[in-house]
């Protein structure tokens, strides 16, 4: 999201969750402004978004919409859940999520969109794992699951078992090599001012230079739009592999230490007065001991830190 946040891409969202404390709309409020529409949380307005990501790509593709063109990156939330069609509405969904699959996995970049499609099962979604250019897979509790999610990596599935937050298996077209396990990086969004259901970028006004100039939303009435400053500090993670502590405890001799960031620096001081361990902290906060010991006990040490 960070990503392609930097590169200038705008925004389509669906969250069916979106009441949850941990739910995307909520994960996304400090991209808010950068929605081209209100994230859709009803099976109606989720069928509004999907058609407008539809007809935006058409439009580009027959060439009824000249460039230069906006980046447009769809987030779908609880894929596996909208694809349990109970009324015509849901199926429409279901159908209309098949299709633009399709197209972001064969054609769509090719025209500055894309998808991303998350889910928290791998049942019943081959359908996906077959169009994506890419699978990221997070830590799974059941084996079931693993083998569907893994193409049954007999390996990974054993090393999930004690996987680290941000800890995932990653393969796709894309990678010749073929599969990897890799340690997912935390970023610090942008600070912006909107909420993520009603604050949204309309493509009325160009964004950026490369704006398609699309002026066709229906917007979703009866919400009250307001607004809040919201800042969240996240952190830096090291890629794989880390360095693990000596039995002495020893500062380690590398030569790609690294030195916390402000927001970095603050969050180990809490984290710390609160267990007292550098290795402790440090593994919490995902950042390689190897890398950040010395910068850590130096901070200790400057600020006489104790625990609490």
């Amino acid at each position: 999201m960070e990503e392609r946040h930097e590169k200038g891409h705008k925004f389509l969202g669906v969250d069916p969750h979106w009441f949850k404390d941990d739910s995307l709309t909520n994960a996304l409020k400090p991209y808010a402004s950068d929605f081209l529409m209100p994230i859709a949380q009803t099976p109606a307005e989720t069928v509004n978004v999907l058609r407008f990501f539809i007809d935006e790509f058409k439009g580009r593709k027959e060439g009824r919409i000249p460039k230069p063109w906006q980046k447009i990156t769809l987030l779908v939330d609880e894929v596996n859940a909208l694809m349990d069609a109970t009324t015509e509405e849901e199926k429409e969904i279901g159908d209309l999520l098949k299709f633009i699959a399709r197209i972001c996995g064969q054609e769509a970049r090719n025209f500055l969109m894309g998808g991303i499609f998350i889910s928290q099962q791998a049942t019943n979604l081959a359908w996906l794992r077959k169009v994506a250019l890419m699978v990221i897979v997070h830590q799974l509790l059941m084996e079931s699951e693993k083998k569907l999610a893994t193409n049954e990596d007999q390996e990974v599935m054993k090393a999930m078992k004690t996987w680290p937050i941000g800890r995932t298996y990653v393969y796709g077209v894309g990678f010749q090599d073929g599969p990897r396990t890799v340690q997912q990086p935390y970023f610090k969004p942008t600070v912006v001012e909107a909420d993520p259901g009603t604050g949204y970028q309309p493509l009325l006004e160009p964004a950026h230079d490369d704006f398609s100039g699309t002026g066709n939303i229906s917007f979703f009435p009866g919400r009250e739009q307001k607004k809040e400053t919201v800042s969240i500090p996240v952190l830096s993670l090291n890629p794989l592999p880390e360095q693990s502590e000596q039995a002495n405890d020893r500062v380690l001799t590398n030569p790609d230490d690294k030195q916390f960031t402000i927001e970095q620096e603050a969050e180990f001081i809490r984290r710390y007065k609160a267990c007292g361990s550098i290795k402790e902290v440090l593994s919490q906060m995902h950042l390689g001991y190897g890398r950040y010991q010395r910068c850590a006990s130096r901070v200790v040490k400057e600020r006489g830190l104790r625990r609490a």
